[in-house]
């Protein structure tokens, strides 16, 4: 399994607009996303760390993969937003990103999701823009042969 496609057919259940890729392929196409109005938009940091356990047993093969996942909701916001405002899109995009977690939780592909951390972004992505980004590890479920 492929954690970082699983992820984008989660997402794209919550939002159609999506977009997956190194931090600065990101800045670029949200400036493209903005323009042809595509928010909220999930956005997906290409996966750059983890960890994998395998067992060589005879009658079984366990592969035990952990990915650090940075993935996030952002949304276009008013130049100068008033804070509160502003206070409501973070709620919004969280619950998206609890959505998806929940999502994620309920396929019983990954070992629960039990806890993540979180970052408010503000006026990120070169433009007026508030990015929540969740930051959590996601291990996939043992396969058995």
């Amino acid at each position: 399994m492929n954690t970082d496609r699983e992820i984008k057919r989660i997402a794209q259940e919550i939002t159609p607009h999506y977009c997956y890729g190194t931090p600065y392929f990101l800045n670029t196409q949200t400036d493209r996303m903005r323009r042809d109005k595509k928010m909220p938009a999930c956005l997906h940091i290409q996966t750059a760390e983890g960890s994998e356990v395998t067992s060589a047993s005879p009658y079984w093969q366990t592969e035990l993969r952990t990915r650090r996942v940075q993935v996030g909701f952002a949304d276009t916001v008013k130049f100068d937003q008033d804070p509160e405002k502003s206070i409501e899109t973070v709620e919004r995009l969280l619950d998206m990103g609890r959505e998806l977690i929940k999502r994620m939780n309920a396929t019983n592909k990954w070992a629960q999701i039990d806890s993540f951390s979180y970052q408010v972004l503000y006026n990120t992505q070169d433009g007026n823009l508030i990015w929540v980004l969740l930051d959590f590890n996601a291990t996939e479920m043992p396969q058995t042969c």
